[in-house]
């Protein structure tokens, strides 16, 4: 007999709009017993099979998937243990997982004691044996004098305590705002696209997925810092980053690489989808109002990872396909 019952939950994220479980596409772990409940009771339901709750949550947070099944105290474990911003919990499937003891099958014996033994476990008792692990109990004591002296003195440390880590917490989202927001345009800084390449190659190798980056410049910009000023350079840098941002989906990653260069990475996007994604790219900075007496275009590199590709040599090859479009004339894309 289960000794212990705890619910399956769908770790989503918190800025997305809910969906219904049957449309949604999930992550699961591969040969777990959701994998074929979720699949026989949800038949046109895209089931994804991850390896274990990190990868699963991983895929979450990169928008591959909608949701990921699991074990509520496992999904709130890990999103603790790895500090997983922006999930939350929905509790739609209202089923659970069973938790029982498995014996040997030369001691058949041990089944009937075992059985026994929970049934013997009242839920009073079983509530009781379940707090030991949440709940910290005072012992009782007749100097009620030193017990408020006690708590008060409790009380006040763990206010200063609390200030103290929303304080903490507060200066360190400050920090990583820093680390991974570019200060000017407030899209991604080259140290987060650095990790985020990291991230999607293993996600394709391990999947098999296609990925294709985009490798952009603004065409003759010293002509415009040097002819109308860096501020009006600086608002040409914002305009451009927000026109894009908006282009891009969930599963993208856009920032700014250095100077007037930037990177557009997509995942399961082959070649010939990067080199479309690029064009109308270009086409679309070619034709908006930057406010000046001049047009502002972009030179554009494309290039797919290949299998066991450095990261680095993948975006120099991106870099080299730039460079023969800016040798080319400006304003156009080449792949490589």
């Amino acid at each position: 007999k289960p000794y212990l019952s705890v619910p399956a939950v769908i770790a989503i994220s918190a800025d997305n709009p809910r969906k219904r479980v049957s449309g949604m596409k999930l992550g699961v772990v591969d040969k777990s017993a959701f994998h074929e409940i979720l699949s026989t009771r949800y038949p046109n339901m895209q089931v994804v099979p991850v390896t274990h709750t990190v990868e699963g949550l991983r895929l979450l947070q990169a928008g591959v998937i909608n949701g990921f099944v699991g074990a509520d105290a496992n999904i709130a474990h890990v999103l603790k243990d790895l500090k997983i911003p922006d999930i939350a919990i929905s509790d739609e499937l209202s089923d659970s997982w069973d938790f029982s003891i498995a014996v040997v099958k030369d001691a058949p014996h041990l089944v009937n004691i075992l059985n026994k033994s929970i049934s013997l476990i009242t839920p009073e008792q079983h509530e009781s044996i379940f707090k030991r692990w949440v709940v910290i109990e005072y012992k009782h004591t007749t100097d009620h004098t030193v017990l408020w002296i006690v708590l008060s003195v409790v009380g006040l440390l763990v206010i200063a305590g609390l200030y103290r880590y929303l304080s903490m917490l507060s200066y360190n989202k400050v920090l990583k705002t820093i680390a991974e927001k570019d200060a000017l345009t407030g899209i991604l800084s080259r140290r987060k696209l650095r990790s985020e390449l990291d991230a999607f190659v293993e996600l394709s190798q391990r999947h098999n997925w296609t990925l294709s980056l985009l490798f952009f410049d603004i065409d003759d910009f010293k002509k415009i810092n040097d002819s109308l000023g860096h501020q009006v350079g600086d608002r040409v840098l914002i305009s451009l980053s927000e026109l894009i941002a908006h282009k891009s989906r969930k599963t993208d990653r856009f920032g700014r690489w250095g100077g007037e260069e930037f990177l557009f990475l997509m995942l399961e996007t082959d070649l010939d989808s990067a080199h479309k994604i690029a064009e109308k790219f270009r086409l679309e900075i070619s034709q908006h109002d930057f406010g000046l007496n001049a047009d502002v275009t972009c030179s554009f590199g494309v290039a797919q990872y290949q299998k066991n590709e450095s990261v680095e040599h993948w975006v120099s090859r991106a870099d080299k396909a730039m460079y023969h479009a800016k040798n080319d004339g400006k304003n156009c894309v080449k792949i490589c």
